[in-house]
This record gives structure tokens, C-alpha cells and sequence, in this order.
């Protein structure tokens, strides 16, 4: 099979031999690369090789475990049916400062799995975030590391020590609700005494209930 396209012109030895000693003669060898380079790409790659490169990506279902974190989905209308109040909060300072947009309960089980974990075995950083994060996904809470990774870290902001001390998970939801706050401060966000009760009752509101 022939090549569709016409070869670059092929200088005679004598000018070769000067161009390349000069920049410009340089630059023309390099550009007679690439062009033959591409003929070759466009001609040899059969047909399905180079639908890959044109063909949208897959739009499979992500898993579970970053769904929520990023899109409240149907949880996030379970919540704005439930409590539309604190909802609508959650969802103003989640869109603002990133904030994991988690239901109540399921702060609560991150709290107290964190606590657990660290009057257990100690505060490590990559083993605690992982540890709990497996602990609330076998109770059926969709929570990421990112999302344990950004309470440990608010909660560092915060002025807490893990070390030395037994963890409470209500002492670590009263600390944590400091860091959206912080957040929403510096971004200029002001909230209303009535705003602040609502995103207490979103991070710490589930703490109240036994379980």
C-alpha cells in the first residue's frame, strides 16, 4: 500500500551537508522528523486506535465512597427534606470551603470511630484516616479518606492534640466546628447567630443521639 501523503523534498547531498552546520539547516532537519513521524502515525494506527483518542471516556458509576463527598445526591435530598434549615447551611459552607457534605449521623460516626481509633491504637496520621475510614464504610456511611483526612487536618488547625490525652467525640465536634467557621470568616461569609446553631447541629447535631 502506498503513502497517501508526498514525501518531504529531499535536499541534494552538497546543500545537506552545509544546511546542517547553521541553525536554520538545524531546525529543517528537526522539522523533517516530525513530519515524517506524523505520515507515519496517521497512516500505519488502524482506525480503532485512533477512535481512542476521539471517543468521549467511560461514564461509569463512581464508587460509593467519593459520591457524596462531591455531590450530594439522594442523600443530600433526604437531608434538605428532613432538616431544609440546616441543609441549606451545610450546603452554602460546603460549596464555600469545602466542607465534606455529610449528613449528621454520619459526622457522628466519623467522630466517634476517630475517637475510638486514637484512645486504641495511638494517633498515625495515614493509619488513623485509613482505619476509620474502613470502619464507618462497613457500617454503611459513604465517607471517604479525604473526608477523615480533612477533619484530622481542621482539627490540627484547631489547636488539637491528639497525643497524651483521651479523645472525646464531642470534644473533637466542638473543635471541628471551628475550622468551617474559620473558613467562612476569611472568605468573607458571614453567618447569623441562627446560621452558626445550624452548622452545629450539621457536625455535631448527631453526637446527641445514642447509638
Amino acid at each position: 500500500m502506498q503513502c497517501p501523503w508526498p514525501p518531504w523534498p529531499r535536499p541534494s547531498n552538497a546543500s545537506l551537508a552545509i544546511s546542517w552546520r547553521t541553525p536554520a539547516g538545524w531546525a529543517l532537519g528537526l522539522l523533517r522528523k516530525c513530519w515524517g513521524s506524523w505520515i507515519w502515525l496517521t497512516w500505519q494506527l488502524p482506525s480503532q486506535t485512533q477512535d481512542a483518542f476521539t471517543t468521549p471516556p467511560s461514564t461509569s458509576r463512581p464508587s460509593p465512597r467519593c459520591v457524596f463527598g462531591s455531590e450530594p445526591g439522594a442523600q443530600g435530598d433526604l437531608f434538605a427534606q428532613r432538616d431544609p434549615a440546616v441543609a441549606k447551611v451545610a450546603q452554602r459552607v460546603h460549596r464555600l470551603t469545602d466542607t465534606p457534605f455529610l449528613l449528621p449521623e454520619h459526622y457522628a460516626l466519623l467522630l466517634r470511630e476517630l475517637a475510638r481509633e486514637i484512645n486504641e491504637n495511638g494517633y498515625q496520621m495515614t493509619r488513623t484516616s485509613k482505619t476509620v475510614c474502613d470502619r464507618c464504610v462497613e457500617r454503611g456511611a459513604p465517607i471517604a479518606r479525604s473526608h477523615v483526612n480533612f477533619v484530622l487536618i481542621g482539627l490540627s488547625y484547631a489547636g488539637h492534640r491528639f497525643e497524651g490525652k483521651e479523645q472525646a467525640a464531642e470534644q473533637l465536634g466542638d473543635l471541628l466546628v471551628a475550622n468551617p467557621l474559620k473558613l467562612c470568616h476569611a472568605a468573607q461569609m458571614n453567618l447569623s447567630e441562627t446560621d452558626l446553631g445550624h452548622l452545629r447541629a450539621w457536625i455535631t447535631g448527631g453526637l446527641a443521639f445514642q447509638v
